[in-house]
């Protein structure tokens, strides 16, 4: 198989508008076949950990005013079709949420 390069990839991306979705597809880099999406770092990532921490330190404190959503009784439901996922994908974010909320970092909505 041939090497890619990162740079090619990225213009894809980015070109396509998906973002960078297509960096959990399975690429050669340099010889090396990569399925991580941490072997594939963005440098800007790299320069500021601070800022981009690997966990979360806690949920924002308690403010003084609480935000919700005010439901209106007997209103209907907007119908929206569900969004399609891959398996991988929804297991990747079913393994994230409940990460999540064996955290803390989700809390109970009252949204329908």
């Amino acid at each position: 198989m041939n090497s890619l390069k990162l740079s090619p990839i990225l213009k894809v991306c980015l070109g396509s508008r998906k973002k960078l979705e297509c960096y959990r597809n399975l690429f050669a880099i340099d010889g090396e076949m990569r399925t991580n999406d941490q072997d594939l770092w963005i440098p800007v990532v790299s320069e500021y950990p601070e800022v981009f921490p690997e966990d979360l330190p806690r949920l924002p404190p308690d403010r003084e005013i609480e935000f919700c959503i005010d439901l209106v009784p007997g209103a209907q439901l907007v119908s929206i079709l569900p969004y399609r996922m891959a398996p991988t994908e929804m297991n990747e974010l079913r393994k994230q949420l409940d990460d999540l909320i064996s955290k803390d970092f989700i809390r109970s909505s009252t949204s329908p």
